[in-house]
Order: C-alpha cells, then sequence, then structure tokens
C-alpha cells in the first residue's frame, strides 16, 4: 500500500475495461485488468474514447444551446457505454458552451454518433456562430493521487510511470 496519508477510497481495488490499440491503429478488445489504487503504481491502463464539442453559439443563441444540451443530456447518459457527459459554459471573451462525453468503446461511440440523439447535437451546432471544435480524444492510461504524491515527494519523479 502507498504511504499517503489519504483517504482509505485510495487502498480500493478498481476494475477497467483495457483496450489496445492494433497495428492499424483499430481498436480491438484485450480485456479486463485490475488496477489497485493508491499503490506507488496507480495508473489505469485501459482506452476511454473522449468526445469534446465545443461551440460559440451567437448570442442570441446561447440559451436554447444550453437547453437543446440539458435536454439531450439523459439520453447519452442512458445509451449503453457512455461513461459520462457533462456540459460546460466557458466565461471570457468567447463564451463557449462545451459538451463533453466519455465512451467505453469505439462501437458505443459510433453508435451514439448514428443515434437520433446525436442528431439534436448536430442541430445544436448550426445555432453556432462560427465552426465547431470537435475531438476524439483516445486515452490509453489514467492517474489520480499515486501521481500527486509522487510529484509531490521530495526528489519524487514521474518518469517511467
Amino acid at each position: 500500500m502507498s504511504s499517503f496519508p489519504g483517504p482509505s477510497w485510495l487502498s480500493q481495488r478498481c476494475v477497467a475495461w483495457a483496450l489496445s490499440f492494433s497495428h492499424d491503429n483499430e481498436l480491438s478488445q484485450a480485456g479486463r485488468v485490475e488496477v489497485r489504487s493508491g499503490t506507488n503504481r496507480a495508473v489505469r491502463r485501459c482506452t476511454m474514447i473522449v468526445g469534446t464539442l465545443r461551440i460559440l453559439p451567437a448570442p442570441d443563441r446561447h440559451a436554447e444551446v444550453l437547453e437543446v444540451f440539458r435536454a439531450i443530456q439523459g439520453p447519452v447518459l442512458a445509451q449503453p457505454g457512455c461513461a459520462a457527459c457533462h456540459i460546460y459554459e466557458e466565461q471570457g471573451p468567447e463564451p463557449a458552451v462545451v459538451l463533453v462525453e466519455r465512451w467505453e468503446s469505439q462501437p458505443a461511440l459510433e453508435a451514439h454518433l448514428r443515434s437520433e440523439t446525436y442528431r439534436r447535437i448536430l442541430g445544436a451546432i448550426e445555432l453556432s456562430g462560427g465552426p465547431p471544435e470537435v475531438c476524439f480524444d483516445y486515452v490509453s492510461a489514467t492517474d489520480g493521487m499515486a501521481l500527486i504524491e509522487r510529484s509531490r515527494k521530495p526528489g519524487g519523479t514521474t518518469a517511467g510511470r
């Protein structure tokens, strides 16, 4: 166990689905991986797809975009393979609205992109004052409190972890 005097959840066992990339960059399921959080090697190995949609609605359409995103949030979360769906409003000179979704697999994401719910998301893009920023990130590892612990130790390093 870790020497970090943190909350008890740091030592709980986590189970994650591991996916790996084949040589031609297509996703293939590799099986389950068990990782113990709170150890010095708390990095969870898995592939999660994070979709980010950032739009700058015309000022008179901002509330309408938020209304669409709030209306689809529940149906998106109910879709198989959806791990999260969050809506953010950026503050500042460009008051963007951001939709962030996390998907457990490529097939789940693709089913979502073909869904009627996603058609509504595409409709919200039409309310934008300019081109949207769309990005799908394939995350193969995550870290948490263990990274903070390693980084804050005197002489600590995160290299190779």
